[in-house]
This record gives C-alpha cells, structure tokens and sequence, in this order.
C-alpha cells in the first residue's frame, strides 16, 4: 500500500516541480538555417537573456508587486555598480557550406584592455590575429560547437583553430552569440637576400593588393626580417580580405629600400603558394644625412629623414604603387649629429626629404649622386628651405645652469595662440625650432614653461618656471637668435575656490583660462568662440581651492570652471593675481526602469526630456535609447535644473508614443513616480508581414511600404518602411494602420490591418514590350543601352519615401523607380526590351546609351517622344516606338569624342612644349 502512494506522490512532485521551472509559453531557441528570421521574430537581441527572464517572471506573477520589490532594488543597484553576469560572449564554431559546428576546436581568447597591457609590459610588438594565440586563455567547444567566454567589460580578441583552419573575430562583452567561420589557414613567407649571397636580415618588407579600377596597390601587411632575412606574414586569408563582388586583383611582395628599379614579386594570393617568395637585394651602401639651416649649421631640433631614388617610380609590374612606399626614413633625435640610413642602392641618384616637427611642408634636397660603391657611407647636408626660418637660444636657471628638464612653449602670433610644441635641449640648454617665414609684419611671443622639483626639509616641492619672448619679426630664410632664456618663477595669475550649490567645495574641478577667438565667418550673426589657452590649465585641491601661474594674455579671456557632475560656471579674467569664486550647480539626474515587450529590439524606443521652454531646448535637451539590459533600468544626466515634458518616441515615427508633462528636474537626483516604473508593453503594437503569391509562396522582394497611421489624438501620421527578401516588421502604438505596398513588377496594393502576422499578397504585373526601331544597330553590337520610361503625369502614389529601420537605426530611402514613377531595361542583341511597370499611363521613352559596354561609363539621354503604355494580362501588345537616327548619331559623336583638357592639363601641356 504505501508502495503504491508512493509511485502517485512521485508524479505530483514531478508536476509541481515543472510548475516552477517550465518557462511558460516562451518559444524555443531558433534553429541555426533561420537566423535571418529569428532576428526579425525579435528572438535575438543585444539585451542580456538574464535580464530579460527578470522582466518577464516579474510581469508574470504580478506587475504591482514587481515595481514595487524593483524599487528598493533600483535605490540599491544605483548606489553600487552592477557586477558583470555569470557569462560573457558565446563563439559557435563551423565550417564549410552549408556551415557545421566543429565540436573540440580550440579558442582563444583575451581582452584587448588587456592584451595591450601585456604587449607594453614586455615591449613587444605583435599581429593582432596572434594575440589571442599567443596571450590569451583557451578553451574547447563542446559537441554543439559552442564555447562560453566569462564575463568582461571590455571586448574580447578571438581566434579559433582545428587543425589547420583557423578564425579571428572581436566579440561584445555582453552575452551574446557570434558565428566563427573557420578557412584554410595560409601563411605567406618572404625570402629575402643581400648581393653578396647573405640574407638580408632587418630589412622592411610589404604584402600589397591591387583591385582593377581602384587606385594604387595598398599594403596589407608589413614588417622586417629576422636575422636569416625571412619574414612570414601569418594568416593571409585575413589579412587580405574578403570582398564581395570579387574584382580583378593582384599580389605584390615589395621590398621597401630605395633603389633604381623596385625590388618585387607578384604572387598568387588567394589560395596563396606554399612556397617562400624570393628577393635579391642590389649592391647596399648608407647615407649619413645631416640637417643644417641656410647658413650651414646643424639643426637641433627633432625631425623626420627620409630618402627616395630618382627617378621616383610609381608603378611595379604594371600595378600603381604608392610613393611613401618606395623609400625609407628614419627619426633624428634631438642634437645636431648626423643621422644614418642604411639600406640604399650604390651608385643611384637620390632625393632627400626632412619633415619639422610642427610644420607641414618638407624640406627636399635632390637629385644628388649617391654612394658610388657597396657597403660605403655618404653623408651628404640637407639645408632648411628658403622659405623657412630658424628660431634658437639658451634655456638656464636662475643661477645659470643649463635647463634640461622638459620644456613646453606656446607659439603666440599677434595676440592669438597658433602652436603648442615641445623644445628639448643639449647638454647646455642650446635649442632651436623650425617655422614657416613671414613677410608681412607680425608680433610674435614665444611663451615658455617648465617645472622642476626641489627637495628640502619641508619635502619635496614643485616650482613652475618660466619666462615670455616677444619677437618682432619672422623672416623667411633667416635664423633669429633668442639668446640666453632666464627661466624665472612664474607670478600668480589667478586663484580662487570652486563651490556647488549648496556651498559645498568641488575637489578634481577642471579649470582652464580661455581666450576668445574672432568668429569663424564673416557672417555678423555668428557668436564668438572660446579657446583654451595651452598650459594655464589646472585641478581644484580637496578644499575645492585652486591656483594658476604664468603672465596674463592679451584680448578678452574668462576662467571656466567644469565637472562632469556640474554645470560649468565662467568668470571674466582681467588682471594678473586676480582672485575668483565659481559656483557650480549640480547636474540633474533622472533614473527610472521601463518594461518592454521581448520582441522590440534595444534601442527601438527612446526616452527623451524636452525643456518646456522652447529658447532651452536646442541645448538642455536630453535622451536615452530604452533597453532591457540591467532590468530596463535607465539613467539620464545631466540635466539643468528646471521644467521638462518627458517624451517617449519609436525609431521612424514622427509622432511621441507617450508625453509626460511637468517633470520637474531638481540639483542632484529627481525621482518621477511616473517615470519609476514605465511600463509600455501594453502601448506597443507589432505587425509583422510576409510576401506572399497567388499560391501562397514567399516572395522574396525588396521594395518601400506606406503607412498611415492614426495617432492616439486622433490625428493622423505617415510613416515609410520597406520590404526585406520579402518580410518586414511595424512597431507602433496604432491598433490598425492603413499600409501601401509596393514591388518592381507588382501591382500597388493598399490595405488596413491590425496588430498581428499577416500575409500580404501581391499581384505579379506583366511587363510592357517596347520595340525602339533601329536602336540596336545605330549603337553597335557591343554599347551598353538603357531603354527608360518616365510617367508623365500625377502616379497618386508618393513621390519618394524614406525612414530608418527599427531594429538597426540604419536609414534607407526609395527612388522614384521603387515608387512606379519610372522604369526601364537594358536593350539586348534586339531592338525589343520588356519593361516592368506598376501602372498603365503615358510615358515618355528615352534612349540611354553609354560610352563603352561598362553600365558606369558615361551616358547619353535621347528622348523618343510620349507614348500610352498599358498593362496587358496576356502581356500581346507591342509597342513601336521610331528612332531618330540623325540624334542618335549626334549623341554617339558627342559621347565618344575625347574630353576637353583642363586649365591645370592645358597649363601643364604648355610646360612640356617648351
């Protein structure tokens, strides 16, 4: 007997418990082959899984109840950062077509917070692809394929490999899953020697990619070789890509030396060879280049060296190559030596180039003979261009010891700042910098500055140092000699206190003098701007107290004090040691929670506070995108203190889903009760659509939808959304919507639906036949022809139409062939075409033929004249339409005739002639 009881308990236990776990009407996971349609089912979000249950078993049991536990969890949540969830990204790893998760492939994994970390610990450089591989954590997918990241805050670097197919991929830190698709894995090897038989180690080299009608050969890869002159660029089929169409390209392996003729090899990439590529350097020697001014001496400061032969060749094997790729350069340090590049071809001419830090035009030197022999040096002077000038002096100490700490200095021309640049020093404090001549009169200021610690018995103590040179002239080719620069104690400029509203110090405030600049137009209506003025810059101390050193500028200046919890606050400055007290009032900040229906994507809606006064609402306004992530909890700030209307608007509609007036936004925080706990399940309404035919088959088309909507006032809205392979979703707030659809080759068709799945059929148009006599013999067998139609006249459909899509926020709009106000087809081998068409009507008939047989190459516009096309069910009818060989011919004449040179061609033509 109490066997029996027993075998009865255990069925009602089983029932309770799946009471507890079954997640009710919740729909299954969607199979991998219909991805595209899960994601329009909204089963795939960017909102965390967790989140969502939350939100949806707290609805469930009882929706009072639940705003109410969530806001003692809203106050405790926004006092302590939320924790990362239990998992991160998923990777699903396949292979092949159709793809097939790969079960025990390896992943790696790393962050790229810290995978950069780690490269700058030990100094090293390395391919992102490898850093996964190489720093990263590993683990295995499971017999799904699948394999879970733990949680971050940062995105992950990802790479998966089985056997010798591999994959790279960044992931979100969020939970999420990402398909990895393994390929091939190829590595291309260059081999690289010197003349003499010997590699050539360190020498730079590059993978380029050419695509036929795109430009110049770009690189896809560059480095160095090792000490055995080899260097392998691993995981080529990333490196060069995938695009799609394929184009016509080309492979290059280029060695970036300067020589007389280009060192390179075209190989095959795609699959790429197994074998090495190899490279023979020509006879090398060095070129010692040393920077000197007009006069002869040597130029201090830092600059950039670089040398190319001459000529300078632009293209490789027939491909374009850029010019900053047939050289070599290197960086000169501060000082006055010489600096060394060694990798150039004896007894070629070559062209010197040097770039000043701060100064965007170069100084060149060139054609010159080079090194005559192999393994020679030359060095050779590359004076300052004639258009340059060369400031110099002495940077010391009150007691004359030389400076050597780092030095800043603002370049000031008449009043108003141009240049921030760094002036490092020699041994004896000596420097100079190079700028661009001025003819005109000028008054120039070279405005330094430098710190330098001390130590006494008080401690350790920072003095600000620093001193201001006027100086009255900039002239080109000529160095100006500053002398002996004093670096003295900087006097005060301006101190004061930082305070909140409630007469609180702000501690870390940002202060900084601005100056005020001229408008930037013309235009008497444009305000004046602000610019900060480089090293008056400071923080407020824990009292909130702050101070700044250094000589008070010309013009109008103000000091400005920000945070990022107040509102700025500005101060007129008008005097050297001036004393200030800036009050900041604390941002608003608004925090509340809002449910949504799991099938509307993040982002879909927003909530936005709109001042009530219309003068503030270009500025003060303020928005967040609503989400389901951390529950559907939202936070918006800063906001300035005052009267708001809440407004919750959908992504393409024009009209707000819902207003909420007189929020009132205090300093600090504001809590809403309306705002608390928003719940908008109830107020969405969805329509998802399918295309369909006349025996009920998808359609997979691509084309604009009308609709118009009526608005909770009664008011009415239109709205444009579109078609995708023969699908599309509507989110509103509208119980019924009257929709317009539209389809090249399909009937226009209006309807009115209500919230819902709802198949759409549409009517398959025949097309029109149009016969132009003639046309295709007058063209040529070969030109590329384009037989248009424009309706003339009102088509009562709208026209154009654009909108964003909802779930993505990606903007798409629709021309005036997707709304039946045009159409057309390309002529064949005969002079009849058949051309789609929404509507009966007149049309005017135009003959489009182009230049080549490329549909991009240049075309002509022939118009044929106005006839009545009609729509026949079966499709019989053919009209006739009669070409005017005299204008035809004109066109071609025209079209084909070469274009007329240019001004700048014509002048340069000129050039060449004499």
């Amino acid at each position: 007997m109490l066997r029996s009881r027993s075998w009865l308990v255990l069925p009602v236990l089983l029932a309770l418990l799946a009471l507890v776990w079954w997640p009710g009407e919740a729909e299954a996971p969607p199979p991998l082959d219909s991805l595209a349609e899960a994601v329009m089912d909204g089963n795939l979000t960017d909102g965390g899984d967790a989140d969502r249950a939350a939100v949806t078993a707290a609805a469930a049991a009882d929706p009072g109840l639940a705003a109410e536990a969530d806001g003692d969890n809203l106050e405790r949540d926004d006092l302590v950062p939320e924790a990362p969830g239990p998992e991160g990204p998923r990777v699903l790893v396949v292979r092949g077509e159709p793809p097939l998760a790969v079960t025990g492939a390896a992943v790696f994994f790393v962050t790229e917070a810290e995978a950069r970390q780690r490269l700058q610990q030990r100094r090293q450089e390395l391919d992102r692809f490898e850093q996964p591989v190489q720093l990263g954590q590993r683990l295995t997918t499971d017999a799904a394929g699948l394999a879970t990241l733990p949680a971050a805050r940062a995105p992950f670097l990802c790479a998966a490999r089985d056997g010798d197919d591999f994959a790279f991929a960044v992931l979100p830190p969020r939970a999420r899953t990402v398909t990895m698709l393994l390929q091939p894995d190829e590595t291309v090897t260059l081999q690289v020697t010197r003349a003499d038989g010997k590699p050539g180690a360190d020498v730079p080299v590059a993978l380029l990619q050419h695509f036929d009608g795109r430009g110049d050969a770009q690189p896809v890869w560059q480095a160095r070789t090792d000490g055995q002159g080899r260097a392998e660029a691993r995981h080529f089929q990333l490196q060069r890509g995938n695009p799609s169409p394929l184009p016509a390209e080309r492979f290059l392996a280029l060695v970036q030396v300067p020589t007389r003729a280009p060192v390179a090899s075209e190989f095959v990439g795609r699959p790429a060879g197994r074998d090495p590529i190899l490279l023979t350097l020509p006879p090398l020697a060095a070129v010692d280049v040393r920077l000197v001014d007009h006069r002869g001496t040597p130029l201090l400061t830092p600059a950039t060296v670089g040398i190319v032969t001459e000529p300078a060749w632009r293209t490789v094997l027939d491909l374009p190559v850029p010019r900053h790729l047939t050289g070599s350069r290197v960086d000169k340090p501060v000082g006055p030596a010489a600096v060394r590049l060694p990798l150039v071809e004896a007894g070629t001419e070559v062209r010197l180039f040097a770039r000043y830090a701060n100064e965007r035009r170069p100084g060149q030197l060139g054609p010159r003979p080079g090194p005559p022999r192999a393994d020679e040096r030359l060095q050779l002077d590359l004076p300052l261009p004639a258009s340059h000038a060369v400031v110099a002096g002495t940077f010391v100490h009150a007691d004359g010891s030389p400076v050597h700490d780092p030095v800043i200095a603002v370049w000031w021309r008449d009043g108003v700042e141009q240049l921030t640049l760094p002036l490092p020093t020699v041994a004896d404090g000596s420097f100079d910098f190079v700028q661009l001549g001025q003819d005109a009169p000028h008054t120039f200021v070279l405005d330094v500055r430098c710190e330098q610690t001390r130590s006494d018995d008080a401690g350790e103590r920072t003095l600000r140092l620093g001193a201001r040179v006027q100086v009255s002239a900039l002239p080109p080719g000529q160095r100006i000699e500053l002398g002996t620069v004093r670096l003295l104690p900087l006097p005060p400029l301006v101190r004061g206190v930082v305070i909140d509203d409630l007469g609180a110090p702000i501690a870390d405030a940002r202060i900084t003098v601005q100056q005020q600049q001229a408008p930037p137009t013309n235009d008497a209506r444009a305000a004046a701007n602000w610019r900060d003025v480089s090293l008056l810059q400071t923080r407020t101390a824990a009292d909130g107290s702050f101070a700044i050193d250094g000589d008070l500028p010309v013009g109008a200046l103000r000091v400005r004090a920000d945070t990022d919890r107040h509102f700025a606050s500005e101060v007129e400055l008008n005097h050297q040691g001036q004393v200030v007290r800036l009050q900041l009032v604390r941002n608003g900040i608004l925090r509340g929670r809002v449910l949504l229906p799991d099938w509307v994507a993040d982002g879909t809606a927003t909530l936005q506070l709109v001042p009530f006064e219309p003068s503030a609402r270009r500025s003060d306004s303020r928005g967040v995108d609503l989400s389901r992530r951390r529950g559907g909890r939202f936070l918006i700030e800063p906001l300035r203190p005052g009267r708001f209307d809440a407004r919750v608007s959908l992504r393409n509609l024009r009209e707000p889903l819902l207003v909420i007036q007189d929020v009132f936004v205090v300093p600090g925080e504001t809590r809403d009760a309306r705002l608390t706990l928003l719940d908008l399940r109830q107020s969405l309404q969805r329509y998802r659509l399918r295309a369909v035919d006349q025996g009920g088959q998808p359609l997979r088309l691509d084309g604009p939808i009308r609709a118009r909507l009526t608005n909770p006032d009664g008011s009415t809205s239109e709205a444009g959304f579109r078609w995708q392979q023969g699908r599309a979703e509507l989110i509103t707030a509208a119980a019924s919507a009257e929709l317009t659809f539209f389809g090249r080759g399909y009937k226009p068709a209006t309807m009115t639906l209500g919230p819902g799945d709802h198949d759409v059929f549409l009517e398959t148009q025949r097309p029109v036949f149009v016969e132009v006599l003639g046309a295709r013999n007058l063209c040529g067998p070969t030109r590329r022809v384009r037989v248009s139609v424009v309706l003339d006249g009102d088509t009562g459909l709208p026209g154009s139409l654009s909108g964003v899509d909802q779930r993505t926020g990606e903007h798409f709009s629709f021309a005036r062939w997707d709304l039946g106000r045009s159409s057309g087809a390309w002529l064949g081998d005969s002079d009849l075409v058949e051309i789609p068409l929404m509507q009966s009507g007149t049309y005017e008939v135009l003959l489009r033929p182009h230049q080549g047989s490329n549909e991009r190459s240049p075309q002509a516009s022939i118009p044929l004249g106005k006839f009545r096309l009609e729509l026949d069910p079966n499709g019989q009818n053919v009209l006739r339409v009669p070409v005017d060989a005299n204008a035809v011919l004109t066109a071609l004449q025209q079209l084909d005739r070469p274009p007329a040179p240019s001004e700048q061609q014509q002048q340069r033509l000129g050039r060449r002639g004499r």
